[in-house]
């Protein structure tokens, strides 16, 4: 069954609330692939929903598009607009070190790292072990704050030869988690709240999270049952996670729990989706600014490639060079985008993107099977 219908959104801390539902028609393509799959997929045309549709079956519930699904390491590009909303007030600079914030960061020699390192995952950090098994924030940044510098995986030469940070564009999430603390600190504020605060809230993001409290988690109930079969669960033809419980549980609800800057965040397709079409707007959506234009436009230009899938903005993976992605095709943003396009993939299956040169916003899980064809449905809409 595809579901196309009412949201039942939660709103502040648990009010329930019923908006109105949305109808759009859905090309016949995209429904039947869908209908093979527990799925959500979103898309704006400009910032108007074009496309919110969810189908199947996930730990024993209805997958809608209400549903609170894992984003994974799509997540990371809220994190940097809310580091990027600080460097617009001047609260932080792209040039600044990371210790002015970080003291403690400084071990290992480290000291040399910007902020715009960890933006374009060129500070090559190590100390992050993954997202699967976190143990509390304060000793994630710990770890990475206290070890040596890593040459980043796929990149030549000897392990102990690491290139100057800013050199190198690779994969680099324990920047990003440093990029949190670094929101924490200059808040004053846990990660979680300054998120729905400075990225979520005024976005419309309203089902959003990356870190929830236990009483949050809990008026969620089924609604968080699409993670409850782990984090790769949406994969096309996946089993569960060994050791995964097919129901809502205090288990099953722990990525929605833990903020994860890096990896963390839950939340409908729509609300991701929105997120890219208030990029698309300049950082304006349904009349409210987050983001300046110019910040949008430092954001979304290159700033350092290493001419295929890695091509950075600031906290953006870049379509800029899809012809030497080899994998791009099916992980990033399908055949069809331009090299306009900018999003960040997750390790859930979950994609997310805008495309200036259409003016569309997408966001689906899985993503494989269904980003072209809602690309191309979405493209449509308004000739």
């Amino acid at each position: 069954m595809i579901r196309i219908g009412r949201r039942t959104v939660i709103g502040g801390l648990g009010v329930a609330l019923v908006a109105p539902a949305r109808s759009m028609a859905a090309d016949a393509p995209l429904v039947a692939a869908m209908a093979r799959l527990p799925a959500q997929a979103s898309a704006f045309r400009g910032e108007v929903p074009a496309v919110d549709l969810a189908s199947g079956v996930m730990g024993g519930s209805p997958v809608t598009n209400a549903s609170l699904v894992p984003w994974a390491s799509a997540v990371k590009p809220t994190t940097c607009a809310a580091v990027m909303k600080l460097v617009e007030k001047r609260r932080i600079g792209l040039d600044d070190p990371v210790t002015k914030f970080i003291p403690e960061f400084a071990a290992a020699g480290k000291d040399d790292i910007l902020i715009w390192h960890l933006l374009t995952h060129s500070a090559q950090l190590g100390g992050y072990d993954g997202p699967l098994a976190l143990p509390p924030f304060a000793e994630v940044i710990a770890r990475i704050a206290a070890a040596p510098r890593v040459r980043a995986r796929g990149t030549a030469g000897p392990a102990s030869d690491v290139p100057p940070p800013g050199t190198v564009a690779a994969y680099n999430p324990a920047g990003i988690w440093i990029l949190g603390e670094i929101l924490q600190r200059v808040h004053g504020d846990m990660f979680w709240r300054i998120m729905r605060r400075e990225i979520y809230e005024p976005c419309g993001m309203v089902d959003s999270w990356n870190g929830m409290p236990n009483s949050i988690a809990d008026g969620y109930g089924s609604r968080l049952a699409a993670l409850s079969a782990g984090p790769l669960a949406f994969r096309p033809g996946s089993a569960p996670m060994p050791g995964a419980v097919p129901r809502p549980s205090r288990s099953t609800t722990l990525l929605a729990i833990a903020s994860n800057p890096a990896g963390g965040g839950v939340g409908p397709t729509h609300d991701l989706a929105r997120f890219y079409a208030m990029l698309l707007g300049g950082g304006t959506i349904g009349g409210t600014r987050i983001l300046a234009p110019e910040t949008v436009a430092l954001m979304t230009r290159e700033r350092l490639s290493d001419g295929g899938v890695w091509t950075w903005g600031l906290g953006l993976n870049l379509n800029a060079h899809p012809s030497a992605a080899g994998e791009r095709g099916t992980s990033r943003f399908g055949t069809l985008a331009s090299t306009a396009a900018f999003g960040h993939a997750g390790a859930s299956g979950i994609t997310a993107f805008a495309d200036p040169s259409v003016g569309i916003a997408i966001a689906a899980i899985p993503a494989a099977p269904l980003i072209d064809l809602l690309y191309q449905q979405t493209a449509r809409i308004g000739r």
